[in-house]
């Protein structure tokens, strides 16, 4: 990475407090002299690259300051969305999830705020800044069903008159009643994203996701009838997906949708962040890693081939993208978009903050639309 000439800096792992640090120390005077007390900070010096000598300690999230609450330091009305009065907000860091394919390094420990400094920043967010829609922007936020509950029933005692999306894992919000739904939908709870990630079995192994495929059906039953959406999200062209898988896929959303009219559902294709276990396996079927920080801009789209080659286009669905794969032979990379256009249905469109509905662009539908939904 020093090898770029604009790069100065690198933090190792976790780095919410060395960039604290970071920002106050160039800030100050005579910076240099602060670098080797930052915990898991790499710097350039002199033409050397050096790491702090400072050891890391575990980093609570009580340890940081609040964004919210000081209005010195952040200008929020910058984040809402003027027409949802909508905010992303974070009660935690890190992830209690180990699945190869995730961009969050293995040492990032999972952290959350304490439910009575959560409740007061809801408070005041909802107060000042007039919000209607809250999206918890935590990897995974129904992790422990006593501490989710109790910030719940928080949240309905204290009347707090918002709407709220969040994120989950299938193995966590299997501790959840449908009574604890019910609360949780009472509390302005709308939508649940779900990351079941496969219909595989051999799939959510590889992936390491800790499930059964029954599970997630078991999940949409648990909400039957209730008024609240889940979203679960899919992620194909993992190295060694099979036409099988894609098939078990396919099987799993046609049948939660005859389960659910309220199942909704995306469709993602892999991509390999650098260090996790897929992309490792990926190398061992023909994926070379960019060799600089330059290649590493294109690595989301990873060779995608867009139809639209208007770059003032709306981006266009995943159904409309000729992808190509570099674990995949040429046969198999046709067999697999085949195959995935084919039996997996194409999402047109999809409802968001305060019901408003997005559909995609595609081969037929050039811009994207936004309507409310009635």
């Amino acid at each position: 990475m020093f090898t770029e000439p604009g790069v100065d800096f690198a933090v190792e792992g976790q780095g919410e407090e060395a960039v604290c640090l970071l920002g106050n120390a160039l800030n100050g005077d005579n910076p240099q002299s602060h670098f080797d007390q930052i915990p898991r900070l790499w710097y350039r010096q002199n033409g050397q690259v050096r790491k702090a000598a400072t050891p890391s300690k575990r980093l609570r999230a009580s340890d940081l300051p609040s964004l919210v609450l000081n209005n010195d330091l952040l200008n929020l009305e910058r984040y809402i969305n003027p027409e949802t009065r909508a905010l992303n907000y974070n009660a935690s860091f890190g992830c209690v999830g180990q699945c190869s394919f995730c961009f969050w390094p293995d040492n990032y420990h999972y952290e959350r705020l304490d439910n009575s400094r959560i409740l007061e920043e809801l408070k005041y967010l909802i107060r000042t800044h007039r919000l209607r829609n809250i999206s918890f922007d935590d990897p995974t936020f129904f992790v422990n069903r006593r501490v989710t509950m109790e910030l719940v029933d928080s949240m309905i005692a204290d009347r707090l008159k918002v709407r709220w999306r969040a994120n989950g894992r299938v193995d966590t919000l299997k501790t959840f009643s449908p009574a604890d739904f019910d609360r949780i939908i009472e509390s302005g709870c709308h939508l649940v994203h779900v990351g079941m990630e496969s219909g595989s079995q051999r799939m959510l192994d590889l992936m390491r996701k800790n499930i059964r495929v029954k599970d997630g059906l078991d999940l949409i039953r648990k909400c039957l009838n209730k008024n609240i959406q889940l979203r679960f999200h899919f992620i194909l062209g993992n190295p060694t997906e099979t036409l099988q898988d894609i098939e078990q896929t396919a099987d799993f959303i046609r049948t939660a949708s005859r389960i659910s009219k309220r199942f909704d559902y995306t469709i993602n294709i892999f991509t390999p962040y650098p260090g996790n276990a897929l992309t490792d396996l990926a190398g061992q079927f023909g994926y070379s890693p960019p060799g600089d920080l330059e290649g590493y801009k294109e690595i989301e789209i990873l060779n995608f081939k867009m139809k639209d080659s208007d770059p003032d286009a709306p981006v266009p669905s995943i159904w409309n993208i000729e992808y190509k794969l570099p674990w995949f032979s040429p046969e198999f990379n046709r067999q697999h978009r085949e195959m995935f256009h084919r039996l997996i249905p194409e999402k047109k469109s999809i409802v968001s903050t305060d019901n408003k509905i997005y559909t995609f662009s595609s081969a037929n539908r050039k811009n994207a639309v936004q309507t409310s939904k009635t």
